[in-house]
């Protein structure tokens, strides 16, 4: 005991188990209170919290030890089952010391602007070190988990504009699908990659159609063209963006191919797939003014490798990919006609033993 306690209240008194006792026997509620806010010790504040008939008082009390950096976790625990206030849990959300803590406290809140600021000043991941690697791990944190949560579309918009990480900018750009609110994201945000996630879920043609022809970074641009179906469109980039960026030439020339490989797919006319199998020809517009141009020799022959493939591959006529196999000019197409052809091999093989048996049967694959 020291020489002051003889002055001091039982429960100021600075050995633990006296003010233990004595704070369990307090019936003041003004002493609660001050043992609440001021005891250092947090399992002594939460049993003067638990007590308190002042409710907002104790759970700021509870996301006090909540937040605390200390070695009492099944007191932090206790504090935290106790908190029921949305603004307390979003303060622990934000602030405490303890991942899982901060990860809980996200997952308890119901309130969405609560949500969407945690998601503005919080971090998508933390670092989580262990004692076995020399490098840490990164795992969510409560500003990820907050975006994960949040599901209406203006507040998303709101924490993609706002939030202070990167990541989060882009964790909520990703879920981004109401096409207004996407056109006014595109047109209201400067960082490029954040600008680039917003477009990759834009599915209106015009405003697409208007990125792509724009003066927009070249990402971005390329994220465009890549949900374009207008296919004139795409061919007139492909004709003329080589020569100002070769990059979204590319991206457009890959699109172009993709376009009409989707066509080839679906035809069902071999006569009309023999004839792309042996000979397709790019269709893009000749120059229709003297600034235009035709695209490079490179970038056509690939879009033609791509779509002959495709024709090959839905091919059905043996004697045609037999041809093709063993005298086009182009090597991967040749290797496309020998794959296809040793898949039409096995198939037929798969059908003369299981076609027409039952399980047990003469040329049954059960056998």
């Amino acid at each position: 005991m020291r020489l002051l306690d003889i002055f001091r209240p039982k429960w100021k008194n600075s050995d633990y188990h006296v003010r233990k006792a004595a704070i369990e026997s307090l019936t003041s509620q003004v002493a609660l209170a001050v043992v609440a806010k001021t005891e250092i010790h947090p399992m002594l504040r939460l049993n003067a919290a638990m007590r308190l008939t002042d409710r907002a008082l104790a759970q700021d009390v509870f996301a006090d030890i909540a937040k605390s950096n200390t070695q009492y976790e099944l007191t932090i625990r206790e504090a935290f089952e106790k908190l029921n206030d949305e603004a307390a849990l979003a303060d622990v959300a934000k602030n405490s010391h303890h991942l899982w803590m901060r990860l809980a406290a996200v997952d308890k809140l119901s309130e969405q602007t609560l949500l969407v600021k945690i998601a503005s000043s919080a971090s998508m991941r933390a670092q989580v070190w262990s004692q076995w690697s020399d490098y840490p791990d990164y795992v969510e944190d409560s500003g990820g988990r907050a975006v994960n949560r949040l599901v209406d579309q203006n507040l998303l918009a709101v924490v993609v504009g706002c939030a202070r990480d990167e990541a989060v900018r882009k964790a909520a750009a990703r879920k981004l699908t109401d096409q207004g609110v996407l056109a006014k994201a595109y047109k209201s945000i400067d960082d490029l990659w954040v600008r680039m996630e917003v477009v990759k879920n834009i599915t209106d043609q015009a405003l697409l159609a208007q990125i792509a022809k724009s003066n927009d970074l070249p990402g971005a641009r390329a994220e465009a063209i890549k949900n374009l179906t207008d296919q004139a469109l795409v061919a007139q980039i492909v004709k003329n963006e080589p020569s100002h960026d070769y990059y979204v030439g590319h991206i457009a020339a890959d699109r172009l191919a993709d376009l009409e490989i989707a066509k080839v797919r679906n035809l069902t006319d071999q006569a009309e797939l023999a004839k792309i199998a042996k000979n397709y020809e790019v269709r893009i517009a000749a120059a229709e003014t003297p600034t235009d141009q035709a695209p490079p020799a490179e970038i056509v022959k690939n879009i033609r490798k791509r779509v002959r493939i495709a024709a090959v591959e839905t091919l059905a006529d043996q004697a045609l990919l037999t041809s093709i196999a063993r005298s086009d000019g182009e090597y991967y197409v040749c290797r496309a006609a020998v794959e296809r052809l040793a898949d039409l091999a096995r198939d037929a093989e798969i059908e003369k033993r299981a076609g027409g048996h039952g399980p047990g049967g003469k040329n049954s694959v059960l056998r």
